[in-house]
């Protein structure tokens, strides 16, 4: 929901002297007259409140930490384990995952997946994460999208601004010894998926192969 439409469904609630501003993330500022307002309106729109908002709470003046929505391009998975989970996985390295993987075998593009993050890094992501599987080291392309989430926005652009063709370099293993020096977490990952129709999937998910999963800066 947009700002805007969050403007106008507090209006239609008959709350006109409540004040909302974006603060950043996916957080949002509602301001009243004084102390006293702010508390008796919380108390007498909690069911108004709580369909609005997943939480909400009286500020009382501390640090709001800095955040923002980042919507990441992730290149370079090897087919045979192109999967959401994993994506997720990858995504959730670099902040907490708002909007999941977009992966789908029913598309016509599954090369890659997109992901939306809530993420207290403040510059552009653009960096390497590898992954070990079947005794490769492979190296995963994890690139934000161009363009910050607006407010008053309900979508976002997905085109690279600067064209972008986003070629994968997953092909290449890494030097070993460069690979041993990476901290790693095991995850698994199922990979029955791959040539089959859905039901197939459903049917026969138990099968999974160990990928270890650890983030590398990049350049």
């Amino acid at each position: 929901m947009s700002l805007s439409m969050m403007r106008q469904a507090i209006e239609d609630e008959g709350l006109t002297e409540v004040g909302i501003s974006f603060v950043g993330g996916v957080t949002y500022m509602l301001t009243f007259n004084d102390k006293v307002a702010a508390n008796t309106c919380m108390e007498l729109n909690v069911k108004f409140f709580n369909t609005m908002f997943s939480k909400y709470y009286l500020w009382l003046g501390d640090d709001i930490p800095f955040s923002r929505l980042a919507t990441l391009k992730i290149t370079g998975v090897p087919f045979l384990i192109r999967d959401n989970n994993l994506f997720d996985n990858i995504g959730g390295l670099f902040g907490e995952v708002i909007q999941k993987s977009s992966f789908s075998w029913q598309e016509e593009d599954n090369s890659s997946a997109s992901i939306k993050i809530l993420t207290s890094q403040p510059s552009k992501i653009d960096q390497v994460v590898v992954i070990k599987w079947n005794n490769r080291t492979i190296a995963i392309w994890v690139a934000e999208y161009d363009g910050q989430w607006q407010p008053d926005r309900d979508d976002v652009s997905l085109s690279d601004s600067q064209g972008n063709d986003y070629e994968s370099s997953s092909d290449s293993d890494m030097d070993s010894e460069e690979a041993d020096d990476l901290e790693e977490g095991e995850i698994k990952q199922s990979v029955d998926n791959v040539g089959r129709s859905q039901d197939e999937q459903m049917d026969d998910r138990s099968d999974s192969i160990p990928v270890n999963l650890a983030q590398k800066v990049g350049n």
